[in-house]
C-alpha cells in the first residue's frame, strides 16, 4: 500500500470527516457504531435484522406479507423503498459498528437509505432488550470517496474488518465479502462498479488475494489494529 493510500486509510475512520451534503453520482463511506462504543449487534437475530432491513430497503422485487386483522387476510405491503436514490456497494457488520460503502443516485440518497434502516432498527433492538433512546452513537459519520482507487482500497478495507473475528473472511457471514468473491447475485448488492474498476486497473490477481494478500501484510495488520482498536 502507498504512503498515499495508508493516510487516506487513516481518514476512513476518524471522528471529522462528516459529509452532510450528499451529492448525486458519487460514492460514499457510511458507518456508524453503538453509543459509548456498546454492541449493536449481540446475536445472530441483531444481524440477520439489519440485513433484512438493508433488503427491505434496497430490493426492489421485496413484498412483506402481513396479516390485515380487518379482513382476516394476508396482505403483501411495499415499503418505501430508497433503490432509486441509492445503491449499496458493499457492507460489513461489527458486534459495534457498521460499515456501508453506497453509490448516491439522488442527493438525498444515502440521507433517506440511513433514516430508514437507523430508525427501524432503532426500534427493533430497543424493544428486543428493553431499552430506550438511540442505540447508536449520533450522528454518523460519511466520506466522500473522491477516485476509482480509493473506491477499490476502501472495498478490501471495509472487507477486511472481521479478521480478528474468523479464520477466513469468506466465513464471515455478515459482510458482502463472500458475494464478492464467489459472484453470486443479491438484488440489494451492486457490485458492478467496483468489479469493473478491479479489472480496469489491471489487477494480476483475483478480487480475493487482492484483498486477502493485503490483509496479511504487517504494514496493514497494523493499521487495521489500529483503527478498529479507535472503535472498540
Amino acid at each position: 500500500m502507498s504512503p498515499y493510500l495508508g493516510l487516506w486509510y487513516t481518514r476512513i475512520v476518524p471522528r471529522k470527516n462528516t459529509v452532510r451534503s450528499f451529492k448525486t453520482g458519487c460514492f460514499y463511506h457510511l458507518y456508524c457504531r453503538g453509543i459509548r462504543k456498546s454492541d449493536i449487534f449481540k446475536d445472530r437475530q441483531d444481524y440477520s435484522t439489519f440485513l433484512f432491513l438493508l433488503k427491505k430497503y434496497l430490493d426492489p422485487n421485496f413484498r412483506e406479507k402481513r396479516f390485515d386483522p380487518r379482513t382476516g387476510k394476508v396482505v403483501y405491503y411495499t415499503p418505501d423503498f430508497v433503490y432509486e436514490d441509492v445503491e449499496l456497494l458493499a457492507y460489513c457488520l461489527m458486534p459495534n459498528h457498521f460499515h456501508l460503502l453506497v453509490k448516491n443516485l439522488t442527493k438525498p440518497g444515502a440521507t433517506k437509505l440511513m433514516r430508514r434502516v437507523i430508525s427501524s432498527y432503532a426500534v427493533y433492538f430497543n424493544g428486543k432488550y428493553q431499552l430506550s433512546g438511540s442505540p447508536f452513537d449520533k450522528p454518523y459519520r460519511s466520506v466522500e470517496v473522491e477516485t476509482e482507487e480509493q473506491l477499490l482500497h476502501l472495498s478490501r478495507y471495509i472487507h477486511a474488518n472481521p479478521k480478528n473475528l474468523t479464520s477466513q473472511l469468506i466465513d464471515y457471514p455478515y459482510s458482502s465479502y463472500p458475494v464478492f468473491v464467489r459472484k453470486n447475485s443479491v438484488g440489494w448488492l451492486k457490485t458492478e462498479d467496483i468489479l469493473v474498476y478491479f479489472a480496469k486497473a489491471g489487477y494480476s490477481n483475483s478480487y480475493r488475494e487482492f484483498t486477502e494478500k493485503w490483509v496479511e501484510s504487517k504494514e496493514t495488520k497494523d493499521l487495521i489494529s489500529d483503527l478498529l482498536l479507535d472503535q472498540s
